[in-house]
């Protein structure tokens, strides 16, 4: 069965790690420690009636580890770059992140992932300013919270989808259907993407 491999990228504490474990564990760590060179994991999604295995591969965001990056972006078919919506700096980190996947990558699936909702009180970023920086990079977009786990599974479902149909579409396409509700009643950087932040 064909695997595809998929690389999670972005800036330190953006929650990268905290939504692969939200997907394979469903769990939350509040007091997680940021990813130590590299992660990688296998999970198999159900879509359509097919098993679509996937191999992701959780990277760390801290810039002395930023030399590491290109050699996992190279021959990933899906690149999935999370930002915090809570930090104002992000989309100068969106853009560099953006940068090294179409430098080394072979034209992978592109997905921005707005991570965080659950913050909205402190919220920096809005949804359509995350849709407009998606289009821009002809990316999908999707809005998630590790913490809560919200749109977590849907949007490795619908990476399947595109990586099993070998069709992406649209970007807005990604966007449309994802709820975003209030969750809160429970309750400038360089290449490397360097930004401390909680998960």
């Amino acid at each position: 069965m064909k695997k595809h491999k998929l690389v999670m990228i972005g800036a330190s504490g953006a929650g990268k790690t905290s939504i692969v474990s939200r997907l394979l564990y469903s769990g939350f760590d509040p007091n997680y420690r940021g990813t130590i060179g590299i992660d990688f994991m296998s999970h198999v999604v159900a879509v359509d009636g097919k098993q679509v295995p996937l191999q992701i591969w959780d990277t760390a965001g801290q810039e002395r580890f930023a030399s590491l990056i290109p050699t996992y972006v190279r021959g990933s078919r899906c690149a999935v770059i999370v930002y915090d919506v809570t930090v104002a700096t992000a989309e100068a980190d969106i853009r560099a992140w953006h940068k090294i996947v179409m430098r080394e990558g072979n034209e992978p699936y592109v997905v921005l992932v707005g991570n965080k909702i659950d913050r909205d009180d402190i919220r920096q970023i809005a949804s359509e300013r995350g849709r407009k920086m998606a289009e821009a990079m002809g990316a999908m977009y999707i809005e998630t919270s590790a913490k809560t786990g919200h749109n977590i599974e849907e949007m490795f479902r619908r990476i399947a989808r595109v990586l099993v149909t070998e069709k992406g579409p649209e970007p807005p396409a990604m966007f449309e259907g994802m709820v975003n509700v209030d969750l809160n009643d429970d309750h400038g950087v360089d290449d490397a993407g360097k930004i401390a932040c909680s998960c």
